[in-house]
């Protein structure tokens, strides 16, 4: 297959959250969150655009399923997804992969002072891969790893890990899983919705590694990230 990337459809004046499908040279799909879960139809909206770039749309194989965060407009859509297209026959998830933190330690105090409490996403998540995918392998990442795909990869450049204690998270979207896929001689940096509390860790680990082809900007461009990082 022809290795394109893919931002998942938005619709006007709602907040559909971040989602990118990737076509590997062997045909497989990678996906990266999905978007919200608020808008009726989103998980329909992530299954036509799979079919609209899978090469065979009747046989669609998502090679992995990467999930930055417990955030609605990030992980959401893929809890929809998996509860109504977890028995298509015409769709394999052969991974997930992604690395949340303990549930207890997603309760959070926002700056304006306001509560937010995310351990119900987390462990719905979990639950939701046990329960509907007995078939697909449910990965913990950790940074430094390299998955391969055929003629192309991904690194784990960041993962909640690198924050503990977790009293550091400081907000939900510091926990973000940040990845980099390589195909095609083109690199493509995701950084979900890092802060600049985990842009400084990448910096002092990696340094002038982190250069990419392409960033998503943190965060939907909003305040988020250092200068000195991008």
């Amino acid at each position: 297959a022809e290795p394109s990337l893919t931002m998942i459809g938005q619709r006007p004046a709602k907040n559909n959250g971040q989602g990118f499908i990737f076509v590997l040279p062997d045909g497989r799909l990678i996906l990266q969150d999905g978007g919200h879960y608020y808008h009726d139809g989103k998980e329909d909206l992530i299954y036509a655009a799979m079919k609209e770039v899978a090469p065979d749309p009747e046989n669609i194989v998502i090679a992995a399923w990467f999930l930055s965060h417990a955030h609605e407009d990030h992980v959401g859509a893929f809890k929809k997804f998996v509860t109504d297209y977890s028995t298509d026959e015409s769709v394999t998830i052969e991974r997930v992969i992604f690395t949340f933190g303990a549930a207890e330690s997603y309760n959070f105090t926002r700056p304006d002072g306001n509560t937010e409490n995310y351990s119900g996403l987390v462990t719905d998540v979990l639950s939701l891969c046990r329960n509907n995918l007995p078939d697909t392998k449910v990965i913990k990442a950790h940074t430094g790893q390299v998955y391969d795909f055929g003629d192309a990869n991904v690194e784990i450049i960041y993962t909640v890990e690198d924050l503990l204690p977790a009293k550091n998270y400081g907000y939900v979207n510091a926990t973000s899983l940040v990845i980099r896929v390589n195909a095609a001689g083109q690199s493509v940096l995701l950084l979900g919705d890092s802060t600049s509390a985990s842009t400084r860790i990448m910096e002092y680990v990696w340094g002038s590694y982190l250069h990419s082809d392409m960033v998503q900007l943190a965060h939907h461009g909003m305040w988020a990230g250092t200068g000195s990082f991008y």
